[in-house]
């Protein structure tokens, strides 16, 4: 479906305003290829200014590989919303893009698209920059907590553990990190704790459970846990 397009607005201050400030790259071509409208983040993707950028057409910054141009092409014709296409730098470099469509029908009658383009290798690098974020977070929680928490994944490996629990349980952090939580289950109370773990994951139903962990030095602990899970 076609979105009406009204040239004025769009290249109106403000909407270019708002146009710049897009991080994902923006670029407005004619049916034909021809390009007549980019944003900031584009020019820095790309390495072109807006005035070289006006003096291109698609097939210049898009891979010309006769099958990625043709499967391309379809998904203009069927306007479909997302593909991975490999893409052409200034300086002839290439990267691996993700590219939205969208077709748009202007009031003259002319049609045009817009290409909406992110850098699948820039996306993993943000991506890591947050997990790393969120790990060094979750670092000073488990370092300054007075209580016993335990990170796991869906397989059961222990991802982390705060330093309180090292002292609590008797072993080093080495000695945990990677070891099933289920190894220090106390032999009686290993059926029920499997059953909890299996409703946290299958359903998020269960929030607090109490079983009994074995230490190092042979002794009991009784435990009272609460669950958080995180998708």
């Amino acid at each position: 479906m076609k979105t009406a397009l009204n040239i004025n607005y769009l290249q109106s201050e403000l909407l270019q305003a708002a146009f710049d400030n897009e991080q994902s790259a923006q670029i407005f071509n004619i049916a034909d290829g021809k390009i007549f409208m980019v944003n900031i983040a584009a020019c820095k993707m790309f390495g072109y200014t807006k005035e070289e950028f006006l003096l291109l057409e698609r097939k210049d910054f898009v891979l010309e590989d006769k099958e990625e141009i043709t499967n391309m092409n379809l998904a203009l014709k069927d306007y479909a919303t997302n593909g991975i296409v490999k893409f052409r730098k200034k300086d002839a470099s290439f990267f691996i893009g993700r590219a939205a469509v969208k077709p748009l029908a202007a009031d003259s009658g002319i049609e045009y698209r817009c290409f909406t383009i992110t850098d699948v290798a820039e996306e993993e690098r943000l991506k890591k920059i947050i997990q790393q974020e969120r790990d060094n977070e979750l670092q000073n929680i488990l370092s300054f907590s007075n209580d016993s928490i335990t990170v796991i994944d869906q397989s059961g490996k222990r991802l982390y553990i705060s330093d309180s629990a090292t002292v609590m349980y008797g072993y080093t952090t080495e000695e945990l990190i990677g070891q099933n939580p289920m190894a220090l289950v106390y032999e009686a109370d290993k059926e029920k704790t499997l059953i909890a773990l299996k409703q946290i994951f299958d359903a998020n139903s269960l929030k607090y459970f109490e079983n009994r962990v074995v230490r190092k030095d042979g002794s009991i602990l009784n435990m009272a846990w609460t669950f958080n899970l995180d998708k």
